[in-house]
């Protein structure tokens, strides 16, 4: 008989984590300043402001699985997606 155990244990995000979504935020805010002035440079790095947020609040919801199967373990790192809507009933 196989014995089956799995935890998943979520992990806290890094200080790096952090300032890197409020470093994000700040070059997408000057470059919607610098699109005033200058619309190419503006451009640029608004698009690169709002690439580097949606890079930098994944690394927000991160989670660890274990799985132990017959003294083998087995460890994934899971990016938890929060739901849109009710939670499904299991």
């Amino acid at each position: 008989m196989d014995k089956y155990n799995e935890r998943l244990i979520e992990a806290k995000a890094t200080p790096f984590s952090i300032l890197g979504l409020i470093g994000s935020v700040v070059v997408a805010i000057l470059g919607g300043i610098v699109f005033i002035l200058s619309p190419a440079i503006g451009v640029i790095l608004l698009a690169a402001g709002i690439l580097l947020i949606t890079l930098c609040k994944d690394s927000l919801n991160i989670e660890y699985e274990f799985i132990l199967t017959n003294g083998d373990i087995e460890i994934a790192k899971v990016i938890a997606k929060p739901l849109i809507g009710p939670v499904p009933k299991i």
